[in-house]
């Protein structure tokens, strides 16, 4: 078991685990890495940077270039709202994990903020993922500043109204849309307007407080992080190559005498520098 940030995941101590968009705050307990975006930072917050500092490689979540039932869990951590099929992402990472850790944002999160990358609305009723799809009705409303601050205290206060994470194991059941259906806006419309009401008739601390409390939860959670990384770090030890298969063919890949890996079937080639293999 391993506890992070509140999230619980059922990893064992010899689990082999792979992370899909890992991004600029890796989990320390994460094995491999795999991102599709090494310079592009539209997908993450502004400014941050990629963190390679382990096995790593850069592939498409709906092509992964890996064998099948290669690893024990996958973490897959705020991806499946930012890709353009969920159902070959949620079939791929099935294909190549044993079982793994989702988490997004729910519907009422994404209809406040609306962030731009992300392309559908998620949702988890305890037995299957419903993602729909978002349409240009979707991208009309904006926020005031007044109503930023007041959603920050529904985020603070109300986290499971905003926020949703789920273990799968084997097989995740999907239902996906491909717009809105009837009512679905106007639903999560009211939901907020509630959500807000209930912040405002509740007493919340002065700001002040609110701020050093959260710089005391940032600094033992940054501490806690440092120290799982330094563990970890001193126990890993992962050879990529083994695993490694074709995105398109998922047969094995040769390596000639350079640092280029290609596939005997479909003839497609791939390159690796030290400990980074890059399949786009």
């Amino acid at each position: 078991m391993v506890l992070y940030s509140g999230r619980k995941m059922n990893i064992e101590k010899n689990d082999l685990v792979l992370e899909i968009g890992s991004g600029d705050r890796p989990y320390p307990r994460s094995d491999v890495l795999c991102d599709r975006y090494v310079n592009i930072t539209h997908h993450r917050q502004p400014g941050a940077k990629i963190v390679i500092d382990r096995p790593f490689v850069t592939a498409d979540g709906e092509r992964l270039p890996f064998k099948d039932k290669t690893f024990d869990y996958i973490i897959t951590s705020h991806i499946v709202e930012h890709v353009d099929h969920p159902d070959l992402f949620l079939r791929e990472i099935q294909r190549v994990g044993r079982k793994g850790y989702l988490a997004f944002p729910k519907p009422v999160l994404e209809r406040f903020y609306n962030d731009p990358p992300h392309t559908w609305y998620c949702d988890w009723d305890g037995k299957k993922i419903t993602l729909i799809k978002k349409t240009a009705q979707s991208r009309r409303t904006k926020r005031t500043k007044v109503e930023v601050k007041i959603f920050g205290l529904v985020m603070r206060f109300f986290p499971g109204e905003c926020h949703a994470n789920f273990e799968w194991s084997n097989k995740i059941q999907c239902k996906i849309l491909k717009e809105e259906p009837a009512g679905f806006l106007d639903d999560l419309d009211q939901e907020i307007q509630m959500l807000k009401r209930k912040v405002q008739n509740r007493k919340t601390p002065l700001p002040l407080f609110l701020y050093m409390k959260d710089k005391l939860f940032s600094a033992k959670l940054e501490t806690g992080r440092f120290l799982q990384w330094l563990y970890f770090r001193s126990t890993r030890r992962v050879n990529l190559l083994p695993i490694l298969a074709c995105p398109y063919c998922h047969l094995n890949l040769t390596r000639d005498t350079g640092k280029k890996l290609y596939c005997k079937k479909c003839s497609r080639t791939y390159h690796s520098l030290k400990n980074v293999f890059y399949f786009l």
